[in-house]
């Protein structure tokens, strides 16, 4: 099973950002392949929205934020 883990190099090793969402046992030895996270904060920030929802809240969500008809500056 392989997994996506969000991490920072410090003090030597990988520290994941939410360790809670590692599925390994403790001592595993896994493979890593380090991959620069360039993603400007402020869309990290908008994406962090979504975390904890099920992929079945998170699909009409998206719908209305695509959905170019509701973000004309014409509300009232």
């Amino acid at each position: 099973m392989s997994q996506m883990i969000v991490a920072v190099y410090q003090d030597g090793a990988f520290r994941p950002i939410n360790p809670g969402e590692v599925d390994a046992i403790e001592g595993q030895r896994v493979m890593l392949v380090v991959q620069p996270d360039d993603i400007p904060e402020p869309l990290r920030r908008l994406t962090s929205f979504f975390d904890g929802l099920p992929e079945e809240e998170i699909a009409p969500i998206e719908a209305v934020m695509l959905d170019r008809g509701n973000w004309s500056g014409d509300r009232r």
